[in-house]
């Protein structure tokens, strides 16, 4: 999964550190390009998937609510009710002109996209 690469990054990141060097930043970026994906990050250069690691916040989530039929009773009269199957969307593919919020990581190497901004 993008967390545990996330992680391992990190780890790896902090082996190698020193005191004086940064771990991570955040900075932001907006989505130029999906299909591939490419993030133009500070509006000073762009970069590709190979540096990118979505969050599940950034890709499509969804649920599926099964059909249910509700039965009940109003005064002297039964009544049922069926609610047909949905499916709810909880978060969607990151789009052209999204600003997203990421984690800037090994100076710059890899890109860990947190969150769209609202």
């Amino acid at each position: 999964m993008s967390g545990d690469r996330f992680i391992r990054t990190m780890k790896a990141v902090a082996a190698q550190i020193n005191p004086t060097s940064e771990i991570t930043d955040m900075v932001f970026g907006v989505v130029t390009s999906v299909s591939p994906l490419k993030i133009k990050v500070d509006n000073r250069f762009e970069i590709d998937s190979d540096f990118i690691i979505l969050s599940d916040n950034c890709v499509l989530k969804s649920i599926t609510i099964p059909a249910q039929t509700i039965s009940f009773t109003a005064h002297t009269d039964s009544h049922s009710v069926t609610v047909p199957a949905s499916t709810v969307v909880l978060w969607d593919n990151l789009i052209v002109g999204n600003t997203v919020k990421m984690l800037r990581c090994s100076k710059g190497q890899l890109y860990y996209v947190l969150e769209r901004v609202i």
